[in-house]
């Protein structure tokens, strides 16, 4: 089976190991040569350095035989512009898009790419997975972001344990509600007795969300009452 992987950085070295693991056929477009260079030290897999928009590049790396195309850049312009040219000038029987902005158009995207891959919605994942069912209620949650309350009784063994031990190192951006504003936590904030409302997500994504798509009633937990 061949994968071409678009984006040699920390999501697509990620991507190569997993492949070369089941011994598949691995080709990488990196744009930057000093990245080409470490890639290439470490595995076996073809790497070729050039930008993906362009057809020269994707066809240099047999793109036209790919049984997989994943676009995994940090630049969601180019990795809609490559699931485009992937499906319309390659033919490329599966697709995979990574998103890395809320404001990228999901819809647009999805015209292309078989698979999208949104990075808000692995964050709120992780919150649920770490957080939630540990004394805390989930108030909200659209798969990009979520909302809960932790609420741990004065006798809980959480109470005084780091946040961080409940979170990946560098997966969340976490911020607690409070008087209706948003304050940023991080891995050296405890849990405390009483009651607290998290928010995790990207950053940007957390302050559009609360201003255009959350219920008023939560941007404010303390003040409705919740």
């Amino acid at each position: 089976m061949i994968l071409v992987i678009v984006g040699g950085g920390r999501v697509g070295e990620e991507l190569i190991k997993f492949a070369e693991g089941l011994n598949m056929d691995v080709r990488v477009i990196e744009r930057k040569a000093t990245r080409c260079a470490e890639l290439s030290r470490k595995y076996t897999v073809r790497i070729y350095q050039g930008d993906a928009v362009e057809s020269r590049i994707l066809e240099a790396a047999g793109t036209g035989e790919a049984d997989i195309l994943i676009a995994c850049t940090d630049d969601d312009k180019v990795n809609i512009a490559v699931s485009k040219l992937a499906k319309e000038n390659f033919y490329v029987p599966f697709v995979v898009a990574r998103t890395n902005s809320l404001m990228t158009p999901i819809d647009e995207l999805s015209r292309y790419a078989d698979a999208v891959v949104s990075q808000g919605e692995i964050l709120a994942e992780a919150l649920k997975r770490y957080l939630v069912g540990k004394t805390t209620d989930l108030l909200y949650d659209d798969r990009r972001i979520a909302i809960v309350r932790l609420d741990p009784p004065a006798d809980s063994p959480l109470i005084g344990s780091n946040l961080g031990r409940y979170i990946s190192a560098g997966e969340l951006a976490i911020m607690e509600v409070s008087n209706g504003k948003l304050k940023p936590l991080d891995n050296k904030d405890t849990i405390t007795y009483g009651k607290r409302y998290l928010i995790a997500g990207k950053r940007d994504t957390i302050f559009f969300l609360l201003s255009f798509t959350l219920p008023a009633s939560l941007r404010s937990p303390e003040s409705s009452g919740v």
